[in-house]
């Protein structure tokens, strides 16, 4: 009841016209509205009443985000795809023009929802924009569900890209890489680009926790356990003992 797009709009009601002087709700207030509704198409629905109400111009790119999240989630991993991807359009051209967080949004939409090409086919886009400034959030949506598929070739290919746009690489997503990887069954390979990031002289790119524990669910998920059992004398000898 409390996050009813009636009840919402019943308090906007009350906001504007219940303390005898007009008070007209900000992008704060509308996106706080926003936020409370549970359902993306109902979110939807509900900022083309603040477009009717207040006008586009009083819509801003903040608002407009609430929206694009909520199809975002995994609630919408299916088809939100398709809502997120007609809203974003429809900002770029009518306005208010999507900024980094609204692109996020979208590709996180999309390459959840398993619409892979679909999300590289918009990043190459953004990439093209001299309007937009490539940035890691950009490309964490696609690497997080290429990791999660297994689909190693692709995330070294954007990690590869992510070089070129001078992004800086780090340790977070190379773990990315080896959870691909491993769920690849590629161990060997795990192995090797651990040893790599061992030897690494930028520390923002050396081998935490995360991916000692990685590799070594790869080679025990590939019965390597002499692999595994190598790795784990390695990591008690040379490298957490340092």
């Amino acid at each position: 009841q409390y996050r009813s797009k009636a009840f919402l709009l019943q308090l906007l009601e009350e906001m504007e016209n219940g303390f005898g002087t007009r008070i007209l709700p900000n992008s704060y207030t509308l996106s706080a509205v926003l936020i409370g509704i549970d359902d993306g198409l109902d979110a939807l629905n509900l900022l083309e009443t603040f477009v009717e109400r207040y006008g586009k111009d009083a819509i801003t790119v903040q608002v407009y985000n609430v929206v694009l999240a909520s199809f975002s989630g995994e609630k919408y991993n299916s088809n939100g795809w398709h809502h997120a991807i007609s809203l974003l359009q429809r900002m770029k051209r009518h306005g208010p023009q999507p900024n980094e967080q609204s692109f996020s949004y979208v590709l996180q939409s999309c390459a959840g929802s398993g619409q892979l090409k679909v999300a590289l086919s918009l990043l190459d886009e953004v990439r093209q924009s001299s309007s937009m400034e490539m940035t890691s959030k950009l490309y964490l949506p696609l690497l997080k569900v290429c990791a999660k598929a297994g689909h190693s070739d692709v995330l070294w290919s954007l990690i590869n890209t992510m070089k070129d746009d001078c992004i800086q690489i780090t340790t977070m997503q190379l773990n990315l890489y080896l959870q691909s990887l491993a769920k690849a069954g590629l161990h060997i390979k795990a192995l090797g680009v651990l040893r790599g990031m061992i030897k690494q002289s930028d520390p923002m790119q050396l081998p935490d926790l995360i991916s000692f524990n990685t590799v070594l669910s790869a080679c025990a998920n590939s019965n390597d356990y002499e692999a595994a059992q190598a790795l784990f004398d390695q990591m008690k000898g040379e490298v957490f003992d340092n």
